[in-house]
């Protein structure tokens, strides 16, 4: 297997969680601006020493609870209630008008777990 589609296989097996990392990082590493317009002449004139080696990655995930099976609707309320701060009355209220956006962090580790628990507490959960 030749180097390109030996990357591009390692490419199309990432979760959606890392690919977005790994745009990121590509990104920030060639300095592309967040309109995404590149000045291509001025990029193919940089040589190595003159890219920048150190990469921030701000990416932020937005943890949406889509549905709820109706047999688990109590346990994702506890646990939803638990990781909002939410009282119970604005707990069931968000919950009963789905989808509901219960998280924004730029961890994706946290965001990994929370989307295992929800899963676990018997929600559907989609990452924006």
């Amino acid at each position: 297997m030749d180097k390109k589609n030996e990357i591009l296989t390692n490419i199309t097996n990432l979760n959606i969680i890392d690919f977005n990392i790994l745009i990121d990082l590509l990104e920030n590493f060639y300095s592309i601006p967040a309109d995404g317009l590149v000045d291509i002449e001025n990029l193919t004139n940089l040589n190595n020493s003159e890219v920048k080696k150190e990469v921030v990655v701000t990416k932020e995930f937005e943890i949406q609870i889509k549905s709820i099976a109706p047999d688990k609707k109590i346990s994702v309320l506890k646990l939803v209630k638990a990781l909002t701060g939410l009282g119970l009355r604005e707990t069931k209220e968000a919950l009963d008008n789905l989808p509901f956006v219960i998280k924004k962090t730029n961890d994706s580790d946290e965001a990994n777990k929370l989307k295992s628990d929800l899963e676990e507490a018997g929600a559907t959960v989609l990452f924006n």
